[in-house]
C-alpha cells in the first residue's frame, strides 16, 4: 500500500466514525422522550459509569489506550447530555 492508499483508508475510517457519533447522538432524541414522560433527570451518573466502564472493558480486550478511549467516551456521553438537554428545553441552545 502507498500512503496515500493507507491515507484514503483512513479519511474512510474517520467518515464511518463520524457516521456511527451522529448515529449515537441522534438516540438522544428518543432517550429524552423517555427521560421526560418519565420524569427522569438527564443526568444519570450509574449509567455514565456503566458506559465508561464497558468502554474502559472494550479498550483493553483491544489493547488500546484506556485513559484516551476514556476520554473519547466522556466526550460522548457530554454529547448526548447537551442534545437531551436541548430537546427537553433545559440546555444551552447552539
Amino acid at each position: 500500500m502507498t500512503l496515500d492508499e493507507i491515507r484514503d483508508e483512513i479519511r474512510e475510517i474517520d467518515q464511518e466514525i463520524i457516521d456511527l457519533i451522529d448515529k449515537r447522538t441522534a438516540l438522544a432524541s428518543d432517550i429524552a422522550k423517555i427521560k421526560k414522560e418519565n420524569d427522569i433527570p438527564v443526568r444519570d451518573m450509574e449509567q455514565n459509569k456503566k458506559v465508561l466502564s464497558r468502554a474502559t472493558e472494550m479498550a483493553v480486550e483491544s489493547g488500546l489506550d484506556t485513559g484516551r478511549v476514556k476520554k473519547i467516551f466522556e466526550t460522548l456521553i457530554e454529547m448526548n447530555i447537551e442534545k437531551q438537554e436541548n430537546l427537553m428545553g433545559k440546555g444551552k441552545l447552539p
